[in-house]
């Protein structure tokens, strides 16, 4: 990558650099003791200039000024090793740790040539590991940041070394300090109007606090939902729902009680004069018929009306006494309705993960239903082709990260299992995401790969499991594939 580097020594000029030219005079350190991390990669590389300039020095360095630094006027230090100095604390130097989650030491990072560029007698982090630390650390500025380097088509260029793109599981802390502590720091380095920010974002991203707040305002929620839609409807508003969401509001407590829907599908009515109407909490009140035939029909979305009353479940056994059909006839026709309408999920389990098929899908069926269990082969030529299509479904994903995971699926070996899954409550949110995904299956993935991570030889973060997110994934996914895969 060096080679690649857009600016000559000649002009490699930054913000700040005489204040650390004048920090490093001041506490003896050389340019072979330290190496330029943030934001230096990016001004390196001409994607944005650097707002300060952030350090990392070798353990025996760092300690050394940390000492000092602590009498030190223009100095400040905090208790887990970070020195800040100047005016603004514009230079800082990290503490002893920085990188652990990255598996770096610092020593590493100042001593390894294959962790830095050198610009100017100057030790610049590479790009690779820059894009890992904002990945993993995932704030705003850091996706702003990330963005920047795709646009600027520096990520995967002939230099780029896929083994230094580090994915850090979700479960690893990269910053131990408590939510107090983290905000005090925040006041007095940032200010009171970035910390709210920081705030505001890292609320708005918490399902948990979603959850919480979820019970309590869902009955006013509904009602104020249900007024309002009657009152567009009366202007001419039309409204569709996807067929999955329509079926899945039929569960009660992992039960589902919408078998007078399947009975009218084995029956393959015509499609009936009324509409599908569907009251507040989304189950249907009127159209069976008409929502049967769409089902038949592999339709995602169908149109709708809002209506009162109450619905009275229909269970298996409640159908079984008004029907001719036997109860293998129903849950077959459910299985196959379910599947072919993107109600059921989909989970991959990746070729990484082969000695480790039937313990995850145990494990799995111990939190949801696993109602169908295929192993693929797919062609080596043709797998990064299936993941692509697989991963460019998600809404998340950029190019660079679905390279990396190719690379470490193991797409020589090919073999995945691919499992059909009943959640009956998927939990749907949405926070800062564009679309619904289910709480549920992201909270079961992020578990799956703890568990199992320590099983699989050479894991890496996400080489284990694929698991769809909601309806539109689920239809979509099935038919990807289907084109795809040999039996």
């Amino acid at each position: 990558m060096t080679n690649s580097i857009p600016r000559t020594p000649e002009n490699f000029d930054f913000h700040h650099r005489d204040l650390l030219s004048e920090f490093m005079n001041e506490f003896d350190i050389g340019k072979d003791d330290i190496c330029l991390i943030g934001s230096m990669p990016l001004h390196v590389f001409g994607i944005r200039e650097n707002k300060d300039v952030d350090i990392i020095a070798k353990e025996e360095v760092r300690k050394r000024v940390y000492q000092k630094a602590s009498d030190h006027a223009d100095c400040i230090t905090t208790p887990d090793g970070q020195i800040y100095y100047g005016p603004n604390d514009y230079i800082e130097i990290g503490p002893h740790d920085r990188f652990d989650y990255l598996g770096i030491t610092n020593d590493e990072l100042v001593e390894n040539d294959d962790f830095h560029m050198s610009v100017d007698g100057f030790k610049v982090m590479r790009l690779e590991l820059a894009v890992s630390k904002k990945y993993a650390e995932g704030r705003p500025k850091d996706m702003e940041d990330i963005d920047a380097l795709e646009r600027a088509d520096v990520v995967n260029t002939i230099d780029w070394d896929w083994d230094l793109v580090r994915f850090v599981p979700p479960w690893e802390e990269i910053n131990e300090e408590s939510l107090f502590e983290r905000g005090m720091y925040s006041l007095r380095f940032r200010g009171l109007q970035e910390t709210i920010k920081i705030a505001l974002y890292y609320f708005s991203s918490s399902s948990s606090l979603a959850a919480r707040f979820h019970n309590t305002f869902q009955t006013v929620s509904h009602w104020r939902t249900y007024r309002g839609i009657v009152n567009l409807r009366n202007q001419g508003l039309t409204l569709e729902m996807p067929v999955a969401s329509i079926i899945a509001n039929h569960y009660n407590e992992g039960e589902f009680t919408g078998w007078d829907i399947i009975v009218a599908c084995l029956e393959q009515a015509e499609t009936g004069t009324s509409e599908v109407i569907i009251g507040s909490d989304g189950t249907i009140r009127g159209g069976e018929v008409d929502l049967a035939s769409q089902m038949l029909d592999d339709e995602f979305s169908v149109s709708v009306s809002i209506g009162g009353g109450n619905r009275e479940p229909v269970t298996l056994s409640s159908a079984l006494k008004n029907t001719e059909y036997s109860k293998e006839e129903l849950v077959d026709a459910k299985n196959k309705l379910f599947n072919k309408n993107g109600v059921y999920f989909h989970s991959i389990l990746w070729p990484s993960a082969k000695e480790q098929f039937d313990e995850i899908e145990e494990w799995l069926n111990n939190r949801v239903t696993v109602i169908e269990s295929d192993d693929y082969q797919i062609p080596s030529d043709k797998f990064p082709e299936f993941v692509h299509r697989i991963y460019d479904l998600d809404e998340r994903s950029r190019e660079w990260v679905i390279e990396k995971k190719i690379r470490e699926l193991r797409p020589d070996d090919g073999r995945i299992r691919v499992l059909t899954l009943e959640v009956p409550d998927p939990q749907f949110g949405k926070g800062v995401n564009p679309v619904p995904y289910s709480r549920k299956i992201r909270s079961m993935k992020r578990e799956c790969r703890k568990a199992f991570s320590g099983k699989i030889e050479q894991y890496t973060y996400d080489n284990i499991i694929h698991t769809t997110d909601n309806f539109d994934h689920n239809h979509k996914v099935k038919e990807i594939i289907h084109r795809y895969t040999k039996q």
